[in-house]
């Protein structure tokens, strides 16, 4: 399997485009200056079904890149919505992205409704993802 690379796929397509946001890692601190715009990314593990059979067959292994738009409150929420607008269309339906020779397909990005957290605005976008994968 190569979730290594199935995951620095996701994190290289992050960092090509510039979102003018501060971004914190997965599984790295997280300490937001007040006021700070930022974004929080996930890549959240969704299972794996085999597609061809047989000890060297494949599996479809399905991820979420979640992406959490962090906005402080009292502005509103158009700057948050341009961003998100903008992450949707790079990640919409069809998009291929590659790391190190393996493939992920983007299956669309949805955002949640805003929600107030903690002294934040906070829009979840949900990308789910797709890989296929040698079992061996």
């Amino acid at each position: 399997m190569r979730f290594g690379d199935i995951q620095s796929a996701l994190l290289e397509s992050w960092t090509t485009v510039n979102y003018c946001i501060t971004t914190f890692w997965p599984n790295r601190d997280y300490n937001p200056a007040a006021g700070q715009n930022h974004a929080r990314l996930f890549v959240l593990w969704a299972g794996s079904d085999p597609v061809k059979l047989g000890y060297t067959g494949e599996n479809d292994v399905k991820v979420i890149f979640q992406v959490d738009l962090m906005y402080a409150t009292g502005r509103g929420d158009g700057e948050l919505l341009d961003v998100a607008d903008s992450i949707c269309s790079d990640y919409r339906s069809g998009v291929r992205l590659e790391y190190d020779g393996q493939q992920v397909i983007v299956w669309g990005a949805s955002p949640s409704q805003i929600v107030s957290d903690g002294g934040w605005l906070r829009c979840s976008l949900s990308i789910p993802f797709s890989a296929h994968v040698r079992r061996s």
